[in-house]
């Protein structure tokens, strides 16, 4: 749940519900003020789709007309929570058009219309026209976490597992290519194994027997975890750059005092790192408009 990979555009996840959309939105706020053409995509499920962040997210991105595509992976579960039970309205892509934002909702099991799909959104960005959201129905074979299927908890059936196995985005995509003449059944198959053996290579590397562990089960080699030393990565300092400041009060301090309000002072800091920090922005409701001090209308 924390992903960083900054070089292809991933600029990281995090364990909270709906949590990666508004740092989306900063994203592509600074996208559009860098005078670039790159978008930010987020995506979240249809648990996140009424956490408070998401909404506020949304509103924004439209008014200031971000290159943020919202795009919404409805699986039908958080967790073991259907959809129709937690909103009125299950087609989550109708809450992009409220905001203004122009909203698609397609088969996220056909990787094809997906794509399609989403080049129309990238276009509609990339042209100034502001946020898009994608709404892609798809489907949780399994539970939210481990090896069984969610029938095997009593939230839905087999026979509903059964229909969305059958509509397998691996075999709808081999579909695409047979029809075109762009492959053969006998090519896919072979693709398709080369791909499990990789899998099973990479997992024979990652993975090894667990010591008085049960038959086939398996643990990650420890050579692969992180060195425990890396946790100190990145860390800027330890406060003890800090030791030779002096630090005064009132009752010892040598120079002249002023009194100011609150919001002066508050002011005063925000504009000195705004002169001397070209990265510094300060953002918030009226703070473009409204002044520190009262004035008083001409002729008064």
């Amino acid at each position: 749940m924390h992903l960083q990979w900054h070089e292809a555009g991933a600029i990281g996840t995090n364990a909270i519900v709906g949590g990666g959309v508004p740092l989306a939105a900063g994203s592509a706020w600074a996208h559009k003020k860098a005078g670039t053409d790159a978008v930010t995509f987020t995506f979240f499920g249809d648990g996140a789709i009424n956490i408070g962040s998401t909404l506020e997210s949304l509103n924004l991105a439209a008014a200031w007309s971000l290159p943020l595509c919202f795009f919404v992976e409805n699986n039908l579960y958080a967790v073991s929570t259907h959809v129709s039970e937690v909103t009125a309205e299950p087609r989550l892509s109708g809450r992009g058009p409220g905001f203004g934002i122009r909203s698609w909702k397609v088969d996220g099991m056909d990787p094809l219309a997906v794509y399609l799909v989403t080049q129309q959104a990238l276009a509609h960005m990339r042209n100034g026209n502001g946020p898009t959201m994608i709404e892609a129905d798809v489907y949780r074979y399994f539970h939210q976490n481990g090896p069984f299927p969610g029938s095997a908890f009593r939230y839905r059936t087999k026979e509903e597992e059964a229909q969305w196995r059958a509509r397998d985005p691996i075999d709808t995509m081999a579909g695409h290519l047979v029809r075109r003449r762009i492959l053969t059944k006998k090519a896919i198959a072979e693709t398709i194994k080369r791909a499990r053996t990789l899998m099973s290579e990479l997992g024979d590397v990652l993975l090894e027997p667990r010591p008085g562990g049960k038959p086939g089960e398996r643990r990650i080699v420890p050579s692969e975890w992180p060195d425990p030393a890396f946790v100190d990565e990145g860390v800027r300092g330890d406060l003890s750059e800090l030791a030779g400041i002096e630090f005064t009060d009132t009752e010892d301090f040598a120079g002249d005092l002023t009194d100011v309000k609150f919001l002066g002072a508050v002011a005063g800091v925000m504009g000195r790192r705004l002169d001397s920090d070209p990265r510094v922005v300060v953002m918030g409701e009226d703070v473009h408009k409204l002044n520190a001090e009262p004035t008083a209308p001409p002729g008064a």
